[in-house]
């Protein structure tokens, strides 16, 4: 069974190398429960919720940052969708610095190459970042990345109970054991990579470039 977490984001922050992952970076009492409760994420994945970048998987790498999560912004996060890059994407000219919701979903959903939603979620953070992620599993339960009868649970309380609920609610889940990673086939590899050239032009369009949408890409 999938089981996806969703954790706020800290104010408490680790020092390191630039981008280290967010899993790594955030230190608040939450965090520090989930590093010693599933460390190698075998009773969940990880997801975090970031007034920055957005929502993403714990696993991608963060820059230090300190960056409160307003009404307005979460306003935008909403409205933005799946399909909205974080930290915003501003300046066109440039490549995007983050990802967007729906890349980052998509990435924790292909499991070892498997294509199964999620069963069970957990919301963990304060009201309005629980508002947001209710927004985003509303989302990827209309993209078919969580099934649409997943028992989604909610944890919004004192921080001391909200470590025992969260700690409670990942060691309830099996331990997952990943299934051997398939290396993909050089053709399977120029068609991924064809796939990202064809999303980057529809973003960057460049004059003389083929239409993305011509291009043969899972032939």
């Amino acid at each position: 069974m999938r089981r996806l977490l969703i954790l706020a984001c800290s104010s408490t922050k680790r020092e390191g190398e630039r981008y280290m992952a967010a899993r790594d970076r955030y230190d608040g009492p939450l965090w520090q429960t989930l590093r010693a409760a599933d460390p190698e994420g075998r009773h969940a994945e990880h997801a975090f919720l970031s007034a920055r970048y957005g929502f993403g998987c714990a696993r991608q790498g963060i820059e230090a940052y300190n960056t409160q999560l307003t009404r307005e912004t979460a306003r935008r996060m909403i409205e933005g969708g799946l399909d909205t890059h974080w930290p915003e994407w501003k300046d066109r000219r440039r490549t995007p610095l983050g990802y967007t919701p729906g890349q980052s979903i998509a990435s924790m959903w292909r499991y070892f190459g498997v294509e199964e939603p999620f069963a069970q979620v957990c919301l963990v953070g304060g009201h309005l970042y629980i508002e947001v992620m209710r927004a985003f599993v509303d989302a990827f339960q209309a993209g078919g990345y969580v099934a649409p009868d997943a028992k989604v649970t909610t944890i919004n309380t004192a921080i001391g109970v909200m470590r025992q609920q969260m700690r409670a609610w990942l060691l309830e889940g099996e331990t997952l054991q990943p299934p051997p990673r398939r290396i993909p086939t050089p053709e399977e590899a120029d068609r991924a990579y064809e796939r990202v050239k064809a999303m980057i032009l529809r973003q960057n369009p460049v004059k003389g470039a083929p239409d993305p949408d011509q291009l043969d890409l899972f032939g």
